[in-house]
């Protein structure tokens, strides 16, 4: 090597050297290299051509040359970063041009299903609604993968409670469940802090890809998420989460590449699944930004396996859910008998049974539970019978006539699973003194619950339900007043309706100059502003709003609304002095979740996962209000007809009933008269005048007068209707 080249060697090592190791992207450092090796090999080149005779053009001073290929490479490295900007701002106007249509297109679909729709109609919508979110996840999909392959995408930490972030996954993924007809468990270890520090929106993002993969690719059986403590050492818990499906498995010459972008399984797969073959590789990256790995186990027709261990912040001592002194003491002499064929299920509440100091048997036939059940009884044992009432109703209704029937006392109770759709069906299968029903996925704190009552009687058939604030006042009738602003004709429509559904006035603009000028002159509740729109955007219009307000000594929530889904959105919504952030398309739930964490006047906003009653939102369902051919499958024509009979005769008073409680604002004989009619109204088949009553009591817990009073108003519509339905099945039958 001569001099020229080891002073060329050098230079590589030292100032370009410096210069690379500013540049953080990956691919760009690769490309900035590859361009420094291209200006070496010319280089050395022109230094060949020197040595043959040419020295009077070798003269070039080495601190020149030097100087020469560090411009060079600086003008590298900035064109390599200007692409990159461009690529980032090209990802980010494709975000907002894909979702802006979307949001109009999944809200109208929303807004089209709180309408007056046949049962066809409501069936295709539905088929739309689905299609619409599909379309949607793909596009989230591509999105976070361009996000970590460009390393924009950051990993937050705060403080979160890990039983609730599983379990909310489970209540998310369960219609999803339901829909096929397969179980779907959680489970938490007892054992895992009630607190921990992480990044909660990773975490759920990973178990709802994972959990939502192991739902798709199973036809029948189960799914269940779990997390187990593994150690908890100082101030660290080591935390293993794990997907488990009975689904049709994984060839093991396709698990060396099942993680890579793009892959499925095969290609009859993915035509007929669907999917982007991104979920899985956006797991394995996000679980390595988490500082952790995943692993599977499959064996194909039988099901696979997900794993993946994190790390997670936590206090040095573990602790669990306290328990109350009752529990402890009456949990010694308590045997909990769980019937089901499903042993992840099983093994679920056995655990947690086992934490709660309870006994558990599990069984899988009829027989081995009744030996459990005798058992129980011999040692002096109160005795709780779990079993899935929605997939195993027969087998409830068996047990009950051999063991249970004519023997109501407090020492023994079942306890029937079900969905939340088949919940007013399950509820009639059993005397309701005997037998409550729980919801599945099962809620630890839920089970806790029902267990820990003394006595059946205790149990108001309901989850525990939260309790009124302290703070609570009485609204005033002044309606919440709400300003959007869009350009889009479409998004204002949407934005308008769901708005109006929640109760709001609401006044919409084309612009972010309209939209300063209309807060100027008129007063404002909460303001949604579009962030790209002509002559003023949303960040423009925010600013100048935020200072009118500084100037008045107000503060009007400003929310944004961005079809804009990249990494640093929000932050840039909120540096521009708004409250919050919507990403289009707009989910009424979020929009909700928004309302109530801003307005001040909570009892003003109505709930989205009640059917309104008022505007645009009347629904009332073209369909039976009582699905006879139900109810006659269920009986005797002689036994429904003297149920459609009673109704007919008592329904009326049970009206009055709930009218004279609530005049008295005895919010507690309310509750418990809509409980009593709820039943009647489970045993005759009319599932949407129980829904109705069921929302009644649970407004009555809030002591919600407003809406109390709207609920008795739309039951009363109802029930006249499934008066006339009864008096004509009744006439019908005598001619």
């Amino acid at each position: 090597m001569d001099n020229f080249q080891e002073k060329l060697q050098a230079l590589k090592n030292g100032a370009i050297g410096s210069v690379l190791s500013q540049i953080e992207d990956p691919q760009k450092k690769i490309e900035a290299q590859q361009a420094i090796e291209q200006l070496i090999t010319l280089a050395e080149d022109e230094h060949s051509q020197h040595l043959k005779g040419e020295s009077e053009h070798a003269s070039c001073n080495d601190a020149e040359g030097h100087q020469r290929l560090i411009e060079e490479l600086t003008q590298a490295r900035d064109q390599a970063q200007a692409v990159s900007k461009l690529k980032s701002e090209f990802v980010a106007n494709m975000s907002h041009e894909i979702r802006t249509p979307m949001n109009g297109i999944l809200g109208m679909v929303e807004i089209l299903l709180r309408t007056e729709l046949s049962s066809s109609a409501r069936e295709y919508t539905l088929l739309l609604k689905e299609a619409g979110k599909s379309l949607l996840s793909i596009l989230n999909d591509i999105l976070d993968f361009s996000k970590i392959e460009a390393g924009r995408l950051e990993i937050s930490s705060c403080e979160f409670d890990p039983t609730s972030l599983i379990e909310g996954v489970g209540e998310i993924l369960s219609p999803q469940a339901d829909g096929k007809n397969l179980l779907l468990s959680t489970f938490i270890d007892p054992r895992i802090p009630a607190l921990v520090t992480g990044d909660p929106l990773r975490l759920r993002q990973i178990l709802l890809n994972l959990g939502g993969n192991a739902l798709k690719f199973t036809n029948q059986g189960s799914v269940t998420i779990r997390a187990d403590l593994i150690n908890h050492f100082d101030d660290k818990a080591a935390i293993c989460f794990s997907i488990v499906d009975t689904g049709i498995g994984i060839p093991e010459a396709s698990l060396e590449r099942l993680f890579e972008p793009f892959v499925q399984v095969d290609g009859s797969i993915s035509r007929r699944y669907g999917g982007t073959g991104l979920g899985l590789s956006i797991s394995k990256r996000l679980i390595e930004l988490l500082g952790g790995t995943i692993g599977v186990e499959s064996t194909v027709n039988t099901g696979s396996t997900f794993t993946f261990t994190i790390n997670l912040q936590s206090p040095k001592r573990c602790s669990l859910g306290p328990i109350t002194n009752s529990f402890q003491s009456n949990a010694g002499c308590s045997t909990v008998i769980i019937l089901d064929d499903d042993a992840q299920l099983k093994d679920c509440i056995s655990n947690y049974c086992d934490c709660f100091g309870h006994k558990a048997e599990s069984c899988t036939t009829v027989s081995e539970a009744i030996m459990c059940i005798e058992k129980a009884k011999k040692d002096g044992n109160t005795v709780t019978l779990i079993v899935d009432g929605a997939r195993h109703s027969q087998l409830a209704l068996d047990l009950f006539e051999r063991e249970f029937y004519g023997q109501e006392n407090q020492s023994q109770r079942i306890i029937l699973l079900t969905t939340k759709d088949l919940r007013v069906e399950t509820e009639a299968l059993l005397p309701k003194s005997l037998a409550k029903t729980l919801t599945r996925p099962v809620r630890r704190n839920a089970l806790k619950y029902y267990l820990s009552a003394p006595n059946p009687h205790q149990i108001n058939g309901e989850e525990p339900q939260l309790k009124r604030p302290r703070n609570y006042k009485p609204a005033n009738t002044r309606k919440l007043r709400a300003l959007v602003a869009d350009d889009n004709k479409l998004n204002q429509q949407v934005a308008k309706l769901l708005l109006q559904g929640l109760n709001l006035e609401v006044e919409v603009v084309e612009n972010g100059m309209e939209a300063v000028a209309t807060f100027d002159s008129g007063s404002f509740d909460i303001i949604f502003l579009d962030c790209q729109m002509p002559e003023l955007d949303g960040y423009a219009a925010a600013r100048i709003i935020r200072k009118l307000q500084e100037q008045r000594d107000t503060h009007v929530p400003i929310i944004a609304m961005t079809a804009n889904a990249l990494e640093g959105s929000r932050e840039d919504c909120l540096a521009a002095g708004m409250d919050d952030y919507l990403a289009k398309p707009i989910e009424p739930v979020e929009l909700e979740r928004v309302l109530r964490a801003w307005s001040k006047d909570l009892e003003k906003i109505s709930t989205i996962t009640q059917r309104l009653i008022t505007g645009q939102f009347v629904s009332q369902s073209p369909e039976p209000v009582i699905e006879i051919e139900t109810l006659a499958s269920r009986f005797s024509e002689k036994n429904y007809k003297q149920l459609l009979t009673m109704f007919a005769d008592t329904a009326i008073g049970e009206i009055t009933t709930l009218q004279e409680h609530l005049g008295k604002e005895d919010y507690k004989a309310v509750r418990s008269a809509a409980h009593a009619f709820k039943g009647a109204c489970g045993t005759i088949c009319a599932p949407k005048v129980a829904g109705t009553l069921q929302e009644l009591e649970a407004a009555a817990i809030l002591a919600d007068v407003s809406q109390c009073k709207a609920l008795l108003s739309r039951l009363d519509t109802e029930v006249k209707k499934a008066l006339v339905e009864t008096k004509g099945h009744l006439r019908d039958s005598k001619s």
